[in-house]
């Protein structure tokens, strides 16, 4: 290698490692604008995963998992609005913004049963969504007949936290739950659907393709699709490599965009 190339291929060294360099520290300095609180932080034990089915294998001990869950929740989050000053933070127990001051808490798994349905519908939120989002959609199917199951799936209604660790396989676990209750619940003659919303979406599409493809699941006799999250730009791919830098130490607030204030309850 001559004496031109070295020169080269060290100029271009120099300038990867200082783009590099550059780019962490511009990062790191956007970063720097917030203050991350325990919401943002602290990792709750009692979510469901993939690696639970075989444990919490129905929608009952799917259900009593949660009450765990929210039970952890708020003895690791929620203080006390009067002594916080924070009247419109949802993690200020009884602020105005507190789920659990409404007569349902909509952050929640829920079934509406009905006698005699004529079908069965699950119906799957969004990302960053709790099943609040579907629940005037659920109320109306069952007021002509349905018999639905509006599922949380696992890192939703809690705490943004509980959305960096969770995985699309944990959401298609839970999803299979659903169903399965639906099925066992209406009897296999009678039809069943799955209705997901944007993320949801994309879920019921990938349970239908499993189920296709020869997955012992029930087979849905239809989806409905709404606002579906089907195609994503190829530069979302890079989001994965944010995450990781932002597991090394000192670097946690790379995996946030951005942090405004927690008002809405079932958000």
């Amino acid at each position: 290698m001559n004496k031109f190339a070295r020169h080269l291929f060290s100029l271009l060294g120099y300038g990867l490692v200082f783009s590099l360099l550059g780019g962490l520290t511009v990062y790191v300095y956007m970063n720097t604008r917030f203050t991350l609180e325990p919401w943002h932080t602290v990792r709750l034990q009692e979510e469901f995963t993939e690696a639970r089915s075989s444990t919490v294998d129905d929608f009952n001990a799917y259900q009593q998992l949660e009450d765990r869950l929210f039970r952890e929740l708020h003895e690791k989050i929620y203080q006390d609005a009067a002594t916080s000053g924070r009247i419109f933070n949802r993690y200020q127990t009884n602020s105005s913004s507190d789920p659990s001051g409404h007569e349902i808490n909509w952050n929640r798994s829920f079934e509406l049963e009905v006698e005699n349905p004529r079908a069965g519908i699950l119906m799957l939120h969004g990302l960053t969504d709790s099943p609040y989002s579907v629940r005037a959609l659920a109320e109306k199917l069952h007021g002509e007949g349905f018999w639905v199951v509006g599922l949380r799936l696992p890192g939703h209604g809690t705490i943004p936290a509980a959305l960096t660790r969770a995985k699309w396989q944990d959401w298609a676990a839970a999803a299979r739950i659903g169903a399965r209750h639906i099925q066992k619940s209406i009897g296999s003659e009678k039809p069943f659907y799955i209705l997901g919303y944007s993320n949801g979406a994309a879920l019921a599409v990938e349970y239908s393709l499993s189920a296709l493809a020869g997955e012992q699941i029930p087979k849905p006799a239809g989806l409905i699709l709404l606002s579906p999250a089907i195609g994503l730009q190829p530069i979302a791919k890079l989001a994965k490599f944010q995450l990781q830098l932002s597991m090394l130490p000192g670097l946690g607030k790379l995996a946030w965009e951005s942090v405004m204030m927690e008002y809405d309850p079932f958000k």
